[in-house]
């Protein structure tokens, strides 16, 4: 069953033909990648399901129901939700405290009641905290709860951009480029946290660059070059297809083993 459709895409930026009428879908509890060389139009697709640019031409349907030229708020409302670079949203604000504030989709408590501090509120924050430290347990991160979120190292950072996107309790998650500037030991923990996220239901779609990573935990993987589709199949498949090592070697051999 698919939980997302993604049919006949078109992403133009005046002249330039930036997707090129791209389709695929993504079944419920997979974890589908999608790669490609340096301006193939990965993180342009990712940009268009996730309602940052409005599609050209094409459908998007998500749980049945049509997103495409949605605001990302509204796509993010309805469960799908992609990652962000924190330093730019919490840098003055605790771990604990971003993770909190990232529930805010969830919650229920109008302007009136938060004014006068009513019982539903507090109960609310009650229930916010909760999850939080849920979050941060997952992450690893609760010695971290009250650290700045912009003071952690690199790479927790981007853990914890994961856990933001997780505490609005998605059906679907857009990771983009989540093992970048990560470390082998780093990007090891990451596939463990991937994978246990979907395992919890949790559908995945991710950009990446890291062919370990993506060979490693994709169920599916679609390969993008010049904005057009070039193969769609399971890692096996991709790593001996010859349109994929002519885009991305000139038909060298591809090593994914480094």
């Amino acid at each position: 069953m698919s939980i997302l459709k993604v049919e006949g895409v078109v992403q133009r930026f005046g002249g330039l033909v930036a997707v090129n009428n791209v389709g695929f879908n993504v079944g419920q509890n997979e974890i589908v990648s999608i790669i490609g060389p340096n301006g193939a139009g990965k993180t342009t697709l990712f940009n268009v399901i996730a309602g940052t640019y409005k599609p050209s031409e094409g459908s998007i349907i998500f749980k049945g129901k049509e997103i495409a030229g949605l605001p990302a708020a509204t796509i993010a409302k309805q469960g799908l939700v992609r990652t962000f670079q924190i330093t730019s949203l919490f840098s003055n604000v605790s771990v604990l405290e971003s993770l909190k504030i990232a529930q805010h989709r969830t919650l229920e408590s109008n302007l009136f009641n938060v004014l006068i501090n009513a019982p539903s509120v507090r109960a609310e924050e009650q229930v916010a905290e909760k999850r939080a430290y849920e979050i941060l347990a997952l992450l690893k991160l609760e010695n971290k709860a009250n650290h700045l979120s912009d003071s952690l190292p690199y790479g927790e950072q981007r853990l914890l951009e994961i856990g933001i996107a997780l505490a609005a309790k998605p059906d679907m998650l857009l990771l983009d480029e989540p093992a970048a500037g990560l470390n082998e030991t780093e990007t090891i923990e990451l596939m463990g946290l991937i994978a246990l996220l979907r395992d919890e239901g949790i559908t995945i779609l991710l950009v990446e660059h890291d062919m370990n990573l993506v060979m490693s935990i994709s169920d599916r993987i679609l390969v993008l070059a010049n904005g057009t589709k070039i193969a769609e199949g399971l890692p096996s498949e991709i790593q001996t297809n010859p349109d994929v090592i002519e885009a991305y070697l000139g038909g060298d051999i591809m090593d994914f083993s480094e």
